[in-house]
């Protein structure tokens, strides 16, 4: 619409127009990214409450093995509850930790502390079951802040849409414009789409000897 009102000289319309735009864009974005890092906030508040209980059911365990009188299998659970302490442990920690459980579950087994084993085998499903919640959280942490990236670039591909259309060049704007049309929370598909667009507008600027602006472009693409 604000390529219409220019096409028919109607340039403050279309100059207002496009600010408001500009606006709502901004508002759509910001609210997107509210969005996601309520997701990821989520994720970690989950995160720390697996922790906390993981935390807890290997304490129990722990005074279970020391009431038995098995005191060094009981040093591993408390080691474990130690990497626990805080919620904060990474998730190659807690791929350790279910290892470690695991492990100390068929020793157990072996000497026949069958009821010990059981628990310790409990301790490694919980303990399993926080690691995932861990990995997921860090899933969303990259994914947040590769969309935080994308919308980023998106948006200066947009500015540079509009100094292009400022400076005359109609044509190669629509184009980068058409590029980059996509909502605010955009795809894999999408994101491709974009850079496969922007690489080819890279190329028209360059053959037009306009290398500054091909290579700024090209930097975000």
């Amino acid at each position: 619409t604000v390529a219409k009102l220019e096409a028919l000289g109607r340039h403050k319309e279309a100059q207002a127009l496009g600010e408001l735009v500009v606006k709502l864009e901004e508002t759509a974005v910001a609210a997107q990214e509210v969005k996601d890092a309520k997701v990821v906030l989520k994720g970690e508040h989950a995160a720390l409450d697996a922790a906390k209980e993981v935390s807890l059911e290997a304490h129990e365990v722990c005074a279970s093995l020391e009431a038995a009188g098995l005191v060094s299998d009981a040093k591993v659970v408390r080691e474990l509850e130690q990497v626990l302490a805080g919620g904060e442990a990474s998730p190659e920690a807690m791929a350790e930790a279910v290892e470690r459980a695991s492990e100390l579950a068929h020793d157990l087994e072996a000497k026949g502390h069958g009821a010990e084993a059981a628990e310790v085998a409990r301790l490694e499903a919980k303990l399993r079951g926080a690691a995932n919640v861990g990995k997921q959280v860090q899933n969303e942490r990259k994914e947040h802040a590769a969309k935080a990236e994308a919308r980023a670039a998106i948006g200066e591909m947009h500015d540079m849409a509009a100094a292009l259309r400022e400076g005359g060049d109609q044509e190669l704007a629509d184009e980068i414009e058409v590029c980059v049309n996509v909502h605010n929370d955009p795809s894999v598909e999408e994101l491709e789409g974009v850079a496969a667009g922007g690489k080819k507008a890279v190329a028209k600027l360059e053959a037009l000897g306009r290398h500054e602006e091909a290579q700024a472009l090209g930097e975000l693409v």
